[in-house]
């Protein structure tokens, strides 16, 4: 799926844009314009039943002149390997508001996640101890009394008891405070 700002930019490049925005304006429709795989075609809300020709400063404006146009847009919308990002980098870059983390905090998670799962193998008790960070501090809480499972609770370092989630903090630290900002 294309963004608008991408359907928009394809259009600016193309040599008929004045011709296309030309046309939209007169015809009114460019507030309701929807940014989809059919944007051009679209655009002039033509009855696909009639295909009926508009009439505009004395010019008639048929369907099928934008057809191909539509067809090039289309074309050019579903080439979706053209959008893969091909990396971690890219893709924070491309959606900053994601707040990516750095490769080295989540590789640091990753392998706590890892020591966490080898600590508790033999328990049968309810991993219910958890290990946030608050304030740039580490915090164990009980995921059931707490927060009652909000978001907070969800990040896999559970324990099922305070003094091991403790020992594990001690034993850890170092690799706690890389993996800090996604704790």
């Amino acid at each position: 799926m294309k963004t608008k700002e991408q359907i928009l930019h394809w259009v600016d490049i193309q040599p008929w844009k004045d011709r296309f925005y030309y046309l939209i304006s007169r015809i009114g429709n460019i507030t309701t314009l929807e940014y989809n795989d059919n944007f051009i075609r679209s655009a002039f809300n033509w009855d696909d039943a009639t295909n009926e020709e508009i009439e505009l400063d004395h010019e008639y404006h048929s369907p099928l002149e934008w057809e191909d146009k539509n067809n090039q847009f289309i074309t050019w919308y579903n080439k979706n390997s053209v959008d893969r990002v091909k990396s971690w980098t890219e893709l924070c870059d491309k959606y900053p508001e994601n707040n990516c983390v750095d490769n080295k905090a989540l590789s640091a998670y990753l392998q706590l996640l890892c020591l966490r799962n080898d600590w508790v193998k033999d328990e049968k008790r309810v991993m219910s101890y958890k290990i946030i960070c608050k304030n740039n501090s580490y915090t164990i809480i009980n995921g059931f009394d707490d927060l009652k499972f909000t978001t907070a609770t969800y990040n896999g370092l559970s324990f099922p008891s305070v003094t091991m989630a403790r020992d594990f903090i001690k034993t850890f630290e170092e690799l706690l405070d890389e993996a800090k900002s996604i704790l």
